[in-house]
């Protein structure tokens, strides 16, 4: 099987695997908000844990993206490339 088949099958999975985790912080924003707004106590963890959570999921999720064809570009490798190069791949 060809390498890049193999990279692409990977970033699939986990892709589909780590699309859940928004879920993880999406709770952990409306912990915090609930908290602070409702409760009056906010916490100092909670923003930094939804920081690492999002960080983490747009890293992940970026090859994902990539393989899928949607808005993601990285510029400095598309504007290097002909038009035409980059319609075959």
């Amino acid at each position: 099987m060809n390498p890049i088949k193999i990279i692409e099958a990977t970033n699939l999975a986990v892709g589909k695997l780590f699309s859940f985790f928004v879920f993880i912080g999406m709770a952990i924003v409306v912990y915090e908000v609930i908290a602070r707004y409702v409760f009056n106590a906010s916490s100092a963890w909670a923003p930094r844990y939804t920081q690492r959570v999002f960080a983490g999921y747009f890293i992940l999720i970026g090859a994902y993206t990539l393989i899928k064809g949607s808005h993601v570009r990285v510029d400095i490798l598309l504007n290097t490339r002909s038009p035409e190069a980059i319609k075959h791949e």
